[in-house]
C-alpha cells in the first residue's frame, strides 16, 4: 500500500527587503553618534535640531518595520496551519478509501470461496449415493461391535475380559497388526490389556511428563493419529515394523484413565474417520476402567466401613484399655497393610511416651526400638507430630529396624492429644495415599476416644470406690466405732464394780451385751450394702423389704409403701433412691431415736417420690448448717442431683423429720 507523503517544496512567498530592528537600531545609534560629533565640532542649535529629527526619523521606521515582521508572522502561521488541515483531511480520505478497498477484497474472497465450495459440491453429488452405501455398511458393523461391547460390560465386571472383549470387536472394524489398552496412574501408563503383542509389554512402563507423544494424546480430547511414526519425532519407542500409529485417551469425564492404541504395519493405513472409530471404542474402554475402579472402591469403602465398625465395637464394647489399643493396632495395620504397629501413649505430665500395645509383625521392631518410656525431648520428630497433631511420613527410620518408611499417626481428640501410632512399612514407596490416612486418621480418632472412655472409666470407677469408702467411714463413725467407744466405757465401768458393786456391774455387762449386738446389726448392714444389690432382678420395693428386714429393728416399727408400679424407674434412678432410701432408714434408726419410720413410694409415667418419716427426736436445719454437720444429707442432696432430682428436708426439734426426694422424667 503506498502512503500519501506531505509536500516537502511547496512555493513560498518571496520576502521583500525591508528594514530589520537590528538594522533600523544601528542607523539610530549611528544617528546619534554623528550628532554628538557635530555638537562637539560644530555647536550650533541647527545641528542640533537636525541630529533630533534624524534620531525620531529612524526611531519611527524601526518601529514600523517591527510591527510589519510581526503581522507577517502572524499570516504565515494561519498559512502553514491551514496546510496541515488540508493534509490531514487527504489522508482520512486516502484512508477511507483503503478500508474500503479491503472490504471489497475479503467480500471478492468470500463469493469466490462459495463459488468454489458450490462447484465441489456438485462434483461431489455424483458419489454421494455410494458413499452413502459404504457408510451404512460400516456404520451397521460398528454397532454390532460396539453392541458386543455393551453387552460385555453388562455381563461382567471383570476387567480384563471386557477389555478383550472390546480389542476383539475393534479388529472387525478397524485393520490392526496390534493393540492395546494402557492405565493411567500416577504419571505413568502400562499395558492392562493388549492383542498381537507379546507378554513383555505387560512389565513396561511410559512416564508421561518425559514422553512427548504421551503427553499429545493425554492432553488432546481428539484421537492422535500418526502416517509414519519413522518421521514423527515424538514416537520414541522402538517401531520395528510398525508405520501408522492411532492413540487416544480414555476419558471418564473431565479425567484421563489412560489411553488406546492401534498400529499398522503399512504407512499411512489410517485416516482421521478412522481415529474417531477408534474413539468410540476407547469410550467403552474408559467405561470399562471406571466401572472397574468403581467396584474396586466399592469393595475397600465396604472394607473400610468393616473396619470402622469394628473400632466402633470397639469403643462400645469393652472399657479395658490393654485391649482396646491392641485392636486399634490391629486395624489400622490393617487398613494401611503394615507388617508393624506400635501404639505409644502420653504421660499425665505430656513428657514421655510410653509403649502400650503392637500388632502384627513377627519380630515387632518397633516395640524393640521402643521398649522403654522414652522422653519427648529425645524423640523430636514425635514431638512434632504430637505439638502440631498431623500425621507424618517418616523415611530411613533406623539402621537398627529393618523398615524403609515409617507413618506417626496422633491419637488426638478434640484439641488433646493422648499420644501416637507408629505404623510400618519395609517399602520406600508405602501405600500412604490420600484415602488410606483418611481412614487411618479415621481409625486413630475412634481409638483415642475409646482410649479417653476408658481412661474415663477409670477414673469414676476410683472416684466411686473413693467416695464408698468416704461413706464407709463415715457410717463406721458414726455407728460402730461410737458403739465400740461406749462398750469399751461400760466393759471399764463393769469390771471396777465386779467386786465393790455385783448388781451394778450385772446391769452394766447388760448394757455392754446390747451394744453389741447393736454393733452387730449396724456391721450386717455395712456388710449388706458393701454387696451388690439385686435391684435390676427384684426391683426397688422387694429389695427395699428385704434390707428392712435385715435390719432386726425390734423396738422400731419400719413400714413400706407403695403407689404403683417400680418398672418405671430406670436403673440408675432406682440404684440412686435405694441408696438415698438406706441412708435415710439408718439416720432415723441411729441418729433420731425413732419408735416409727414410714417410707412412701409414689411411682408416675413422668415422676417418682420418695417419702422417709420419722417421729424421733428431730432438728434445728439452721442451727445444723451453722455446725457444718451434715455430711448425710449432703450425700443424699448430691445422689439426688445426680439423677435430675431435688431433696427436701423438714424437721423440728421433737416432733421428727420429713425427707422427700421428688425425680422428673
Amino acid at each position: 500500500m503506498r502512503v500519501l507523503d506531505a509536500p516537502t517544496n511547496q512555493a513560498r512567498p518571496t520576502p521583500q527587503p525591508r528594514l530589520t530592528p537590528a538594522m533600523s537600531f544601528g542607523l539610530a545609534t549611528l544617528g546619534v553618534f554623528v550628532g554628538v560629533g557635530w555638537l562637539w565640532l560644530a555647536p550650533h542649535w541647527l545641528a542640533l535640531l537636525i541630529t533630533l529629527g534624524s534620531l525620531s526619523l529612524l526611531l519611527g521606521q524601526a518601529w514600523a518595520s517591527i510591527q510589519r515582521t510581526e503581522r507577517e508572522r502572524t499570516v504565515l502561521a494561519q498559512a502553514h496551519s491551514a496546510l496541515d488541515s488540508e493534509y490531514n483531511s487527504i489522508q482520512a480520505d486516502y484512508a477511507t478509501l483503503e478500508r474500503a478497498y479491503e472490504d471489497l477484497q475479503q467480500s471478492y474472497q468470500r463469493l469466490q470461496r462459495r463459488i468454489d465450495e458450490r462447484t465441489a459440491e456438485r462434483d461431489q453429488s455424483t458419489n454421494q449415493l455410494q458413499t452413502l452405501l459404504d457408510d451404512t455398511r460400516s456404520y451397521v458393523a460398528q454397532l454390532t461391535a460396539l453392541n458386543e461391547v455393551s453387552v460385555a460390560l453388562n455381563a461382567t465386571l471383570d476387567r480384563d475380559e471386557v477389555l478383550a472383549c472390546i480389542l476383539r470387536q475393534l479388529e472387525r472394524v478397524v485393520t490392526f497388526d496390534s493393540a492395546s489398552v494402557q492405565q493411567l496412574e500416577d504419571d505413568e501408563l502400562q499395558v492392562i490389556a493388549a492383542r498381537g503383542m507379546n507378554n513383555e509389554v505387560y512389565d513396561m512402563r511410559i512416564s508421561v511428563p518425559d514422553n512427548e507423544l504421551a503427553r499429545k494424546v493425554v492432553g488432546s480430547p481428539a484421537p492422535v493419529v500418526l502416517g509414519d511414526v519413522r518421521k514423527d519425532p515424538s514416537f520414541v519407542m522402538q517401531p520395528g515394523p510398525i508405520r501408522s500409529w492411532i492413540g487416544v485417551a480414555l476419558r471418564v469425564g473431565e479425567r484421563t484413565v489412560g489411553i488406546l492404541t492401534v498400529d499398522s504395519h503399512r504407512e499411512n493405513a489410517y485416516t482421521a474417520d478412522d481415529g474417531h472409530l477408534v474413539a468410540n471404542f476407547a469410550n467403552q474402554a474408559a467405561l470399562a476402567l471406571h466401572n472397574s475402579h468403581l467396584f474396586a472402591a466399592a469393595e475397600r469403602r465396604a472394607t473400610e466401613m468393616a473396619l470402622l465398625l469394628e473400632m466402633t465395637r470397639t469403643v462400645g464394647s469393652t472399657l479395658h484399655l490393654p485391649e482396646v489399643l491392641l485392636r486399634a493396632a490391629a486395624a489400622i495395620g490393617e487398613a494401611l497393610h503394615a507388617e508393624d504397629v506400635l501404639v505409644l501413649l502420653l504421660d499425665e505430665q505430656g513428657e514421655r511416651l510410653t509403649p502400650q500395645a503392637g500388632a502384627m509383625g513377627d519380630h515387632n521392631y518397633l516395640r524393640m526400638r521402643w521398649a522403654s518410656p522414652t522422653s519427648l525431648s529425645n524423640e523430636p520428630t514425635l514431638a512434632k507430630v504430637i505439638k502440631q497433631g498431623c500425621a507424618r511420613v517418616i523415611h530411613a527410620v533406623s539402621p537398627t529396624i529393618p523398615y524403609q518408611t515409617l507413618l506417626a499417626l496422633p491419637l488426638s481428640i478434640k484439641e488433646q492429644v493422648l499420644g501416637v501410632v507408629l505404623v510400618a512399612t519395609p517399602d520406600r514407596d508405602a501405600p500412604f495415599g490420600p484415602q488410606q490416612l483418611v481412614l487411618a486418621e479415621g481409625l486413630a480418632t475412634s481409638a483415642a476416644i475409646a482410649i479417653e472412655q476408658a481412661r474415663l472409666y477409670d477414673q469414676a470407677r476410683r472416684a466411686a470406690q473413693a467416695e464408698e469408702r468416704s461413706r464407709l467411714a463415715r457410717e463406721l463413725h458414726d455407728s460402730v466405732t461410737q458403739t465400740l467407744f461406749s462398750m469399751t466405757l461400760t466393759a471399764e465401768a463393769a469390771r471396777a464394780q465386779v467386786e465393790r458393786n455385783p448388781v451394778r456391774a450385772a446391769t452394766q455387762i447388760d448394757r455392754l451385751k446390747a451394744a453389741a449386738h447393736q454393733s452387730l446389726g449396724e456391721m450386717r448392714e455395712l456388710l449388706l450394702q458393701l454387696r451388690p444389690t439385686p435391684l435390676q432382678e427384684h426391683g426397688i420395693i422387694k429389695s427395699l423389704r428385704d434390707h428392712i428386714a435385715s435390719l432386726n429393728a425390734q423396738e422400731v416399727a419400719i413400714n413400706l409403701e407403695c403407689e404403683g408400679e417400680d418398672s418405671v424407674l430406670s436403673p440408675a434412678n432406682a440404684a440412686g433412691l435405694y441408696r438415698i432410701a438406706q441412708e435415710a432408714i439408718a439416720n432415723a434408726l441411729r441418729h433420731a431415736q425413732a419408735t416409727n419410720v414410714r417410707v412412701s413410694f409414689s411411682f408416675a409415667s413422668k415422676s417418682t417420690t420418695l417419702m422417709v418419716k420419722d417421729n424421733g427426736c428431730g432438728f434445728d436445719p439452721d442451727l445444723l448448717e451453722r455446725s457444718g454437720r451434715h455430711l448425710g444429707l449432703t450425700s443424699m442432696a448430691e445422689r439426688a442431683g445426680e439423677l435430675g432430682g431435688t431433696l427436701d428436708v423438714q424437721s423440728v426439734v421433737g416432733e421428727g423429720t420429713c425427707l422427700t426426694v421428688h425425680l422428673h422424667g
